[in-house]
């Protein structure tokens, strides 16, 4: 077998093994640019997921229960990369939560405050596996006019 390389990236490589944060964040790409302009210079474990915590939670709407693997991932993680923070996202216009077999036909209010309690559910969840680590659940709006990204923490 042959291995063609097609790429070379410009950026070194470091061979560190600690991460600052770990990031659940939804696979839409429209807001993957404010994402990374939200973690800046952070270090950061990525898993990213239709709907983000869509992973934990996705059972109750008629998707996957994936719940189990998630807690499992992000405890190695935690362990592996000696992380300190976990930040949770969802966002507005989430085709993950308004596709879901159970959340079909919802309106964007309902779809919004089930993403908030999810969030925070989730924050829950991982706060009583992970006790070592803060958590923080966030929401990732449209400014009034839609031009810009807007990311509020949940408490």
């Amino acid at each position: 077998m042959m291995l063609k390389k097609v790429f070379q990236s410009a950026i070194p490589f470091s061979d560190s093994h600690e991460a600052d944060i770990l990031f659940f964040n939804c696979c839409d790409f429209r807001f993957r640019p404010q994402a990374q302009e939200f973690l800046g210079n952070k270090k950061a474990d990525l898993i990213i997921f239709p709907g983000g915590v869509m992973l934990f939670v996705g059972e109750k709407y008629g998707h996957a229960d994936l719940k189990t693997g998630a807690i499992y991932w992000a405890k190695a993680m935690v362990k592996l990369h000696h992380i300190k923070e976990i930040y949770l996202t969802v966002h507005q216009g989430c085709g993950a939560y308004a596709s879901a077999p159970k959340l079909v036909g919802k309106t964007e209010k309902e779809i919004y405050d089930m993403q908030l309690v999810d969030v925070l559910e989730v924050k829950a969840i991982l706060q009583a596996e992970i006790p070592n680590v803060k958590v923080a659940a966030y929401y990732m709006g449209l400014s009034a006019d839609k031009q810009m990204v807007e990311i509020g923490e949940l408490t």
